[in-house]
């Protein structure tokens, strides 16, 4: 699978710059890219699926929203992601499946750890391919 997201640095932070052939897609890669800023997605089994919904007043704060859950959802419940079946999207609201496992560190090997979403320099708008956002991590 071509991989759909970047890295950037930014100070004492970094940033995914994420794209997607419509909404769906956007999400979803940026949910992908998430977990592979956390650890390596290529050694995460798809052995759970978790109904994940969050909602928001608009897209950009749906995508914060988004991420911070699952990062929430990383911290309490110990899980990572490797895919996510995008069930319902909208500008406001998103209801998907995350599919992957427990978290184990001797499998998963922990390469950031993120505080927080941020809304700095926070960007998700329509393109000429699709969709694009950028999102800037706490680290």
């Amino acid at each position: 699978m071509e991989k759909r997201y970047n890295f950037i640095d930014h100070t004492a932070d970094i940033g995914i710059e994420v794209y997607g052939k419509d909404k769906k897609e956007l999400f979803k890669n940026a949910g992908i890219g998430f977990f592979d800023l956390i650890t390596d997605i290529k050694k995460i089994k798809e052995k759970i699926s978790v109904d994940i919904e969050v909602n928001a007043d608009n897209i950009e704060e749906l995508m914060v929203i988004w991420l911070n859950e699952l990062n929430y959802i990383f911290e309490v419940k110990n899980l990572v992601f490797t895919d996510f079946d995008i069930k319902k999207i909208s500008d406001t609201h998103i209801k998907a499946v995350g599919k992957g496992e427990r978290f184990n560190p001797n499998i998963h090997p922990m390469e950031e750890a993120v505080k927080s979403v941020t809304y700095h320099k926070i960007a998700v708008k329509k393109v000429k391919d699709g969709y694009y956002a950028r999102v800037i991590f706490d680290i």
